[in-house]
C-alpha cells in the first residue's frame, strides 16, 4: 500500500491515511522516520514509548492525567 509506505517514510502527503482513516489511536515503531514527525505535531500526544515503539493519540482526546506505565521490571521489582 503506497499511502502506508509514504506515511511510514514521510513523504509525499504522509498525512493523508490519518485523515482518510479517521485515526484514534497510532502505535508507530521508533525506527521510522514517522515516528520523530509525529513527535513534534501539535495535533497527536505520545501516551506510551518503550525501546522499539511509540503510542500515540489525538491531543483532543488526551487527557492530562494519562500516566506512563513503569517498565515490567521495575514494577515486579517494588
Amino acid at each position: 500500500m503506497l499511502a502506508l509506505k509514504d506515511f511510514h517514510l514521510v513523504q509525499n502527503d504522509w498525512y493523508k491515511i490519518i485523515r482518510d482513516y479517521k485515526t484514534d489511536v497510532m502505535v508507530i515503531e521508533k525506527e521510522y522516520p514517522v515516528y520523530k514527525k509525529i513527535l513534534e505535531h501539535k495535533d497527536w500526544k505520545l501516551v506510551f514509548e518503550n525501546n522499539l515503539s511509540g503510542v500515540f493519540v489525538p491531543t483532543s482526546k488526551a487527557k492530562e492525567n494519562y500516566l506512563m506505565p513503569i517498565p515490567y521490571d521495575e514494577y515486579y521489582n517494588q
